[in-house]
């Protein structure tokens, strides 16, 4: 999302850390460690160029996870697109919705965009000559915030154990220090 030139009228915003890779990839990252599971390595690259402060604008990342799998991300607070989670998900009023998807995971029998949950596939079948279908399957309507807060509450009663817990949340500040790394030293890092 293209944050706007008043965003950065405080100080510790064009410093050193107070970049899109610290500041919001960390949901991202959450994403895929839950969806595609640990990560074993990862390269990136960043940029200030957009605004020319001590901190990046601009990022682009590969992850390798543990079993294979691969991912690319990129992230930046100067650019105007539809293609970020608040102008998709459609769950935060401030922004306009767009009728787009913010992420595209392929997979060798089929593939998935979020938010809107456009699933692909050959039928079950692994032949590209098939054709390729798309199936959108029905989804909860009620307001994953609310759905959140819940949890949260059932989970401070103890009814139920956490989505994410504290050792889940270790992993992924590990993964943001080994993504900014290895935007800043251009090196391949590994987990």
């Amino acid at each position: 999302i293209y944050k706007n030139d008043e965003y950065f009228d405080v100080e510790w915003r064009r410093k050193k850390g107070a970049g899109p890779i610290l500041v919001n990839l960390v949901h991202d990252v959450d994403l895929l460690r839950y969806l595609l599971g640990e990560p074993v390595a990862v390269q990136g690259m960043q940029s200030s160029a957009a605004r020319g402060f001590e901190t990046e604008d601009s990022a682009v990342v590969n992850v390798r996870f543990a079993d294979g799998a691969l991912a690319s991300m990129t992230i930046s607070d100067a650019t105007a697109s539809p293609w970020n989670w608040e102008a998709t998900a459609r769950e935060d009023p401030q922004y306009r919705p767009f009728d787009a998807d913010a992420y595209f995971i392929g997979g060798t029998l089929g593939a998935l965009s979020l938010p809107r949950l456009h699933q692909f596939s050959y039928n079950g079948a692994s032949n590209w000559h098939k054709p390729l279908q798309m199936e959108i399957p029905a989804v909860d309507p009620a307001l994953p915030h609310k759905m959140q807060l819940k949890h949260f509450v059932k989970v401070v009663r103890r009814e139920v154990e956490p989505v994410v817990t504290p050792a889940d949340n270790v992993k992924t500040l590990t993964l943001l220090n080994a993504i900014k790394e290895a935007a800043e030293t251009g090196q391949l890092v590994e987990l």
